[in-house]
């Protein structure tokens, strides 16, 4: 909506920077040169308007909120977290996630995001998604290598409008699919207790020598 209200006011600071130099380059050729210098002043003005426009907005998108999207996994790579953050200068209020292409967990059900009221800047949100291999699974089709959503939020909690922001998040570098989630399960509680076993073996050997 912003950037919709800002391309409509260019417009008409150009589309009336540009009639003013029409009248007075007409003013100057006729020789009115009274006319000739109120045009100039305007032109001056619509030229000063214009830069502190800019200025007004270039402020408004450093202290407006910047809300990105990013998956992360575990230590294991088992389970899948969506990390929804603000990185901009403001708040984002009212925050709501919408799937475009519709994300199912292992039940099959679609994963349901949860509305935000608030999220301050430098806060972040995280999701818990479910299980890499199970939710991620290992298929050639390209369109299964992404994830694809929107994120509609508030400037202001009085803020009639949303903001949206799409996002595609790639799920390849988060998906484990080296070994199956049975094996990862077996192998890694097992991994301690080759561990401890390592150790008694140690102590062992001490007391016998």
């Amino acid at each position: 909506m912003k950037k919709t209200n800002q391309i409509i006011v260019n417009l008409f600071l150009f589309l009336g920077l540009f009639l003013l130099i029409l009248l007075a380059f007409n003013a100057f050729k006729i020789g009115e040169m009274r006319n000739f210098a109120s045009y100039s002043a305007m032109i001056i003005a619509i030229g000063i308007t214009f830069i502190s426009v800019q200025i007004i907005w270039k402020i408004e998108v450093k202290n407006a909120p910047n809300i990105v999207t990013s998956l992360k996994s575990d230590e294991r790579g088992n389970e899948i977290q969506l990390i929804v953050k603000n990185i901009g200068g403001g708040n984002a209020y009212d925050i709501k996630f919408n799937w475009i292409d519709a994300l199912s967990g292992i039940n099959a059900n679609e994963i349901k995001l949860p509305n935000v009221p608030v999220l301050h800047n430098g806060d972040c949100v995280k999701v818990l998604l479910g299980k890499s291999t199970k939710l991620f699974r290992s298929e050639n089709n390209e369109s299964d290598l992404f994830i694809n959503g929107e994120i509609q939020f508030k400037y202001s909690k009085t803020n009639k409008y949303f903001e949206k922001k799409q996002f595609k998040l790639k799920i390849e570098p988060v998906r484990a699919k080296e070994r199956p989630i049975d094996e990862q399960e077996f192998r890694l509680p097992n991994h301690r207790i080759n561990k401890n076993a390592k150790g008694i073996n140690n102590r062992m050997k001490v007391l016998v020598d």
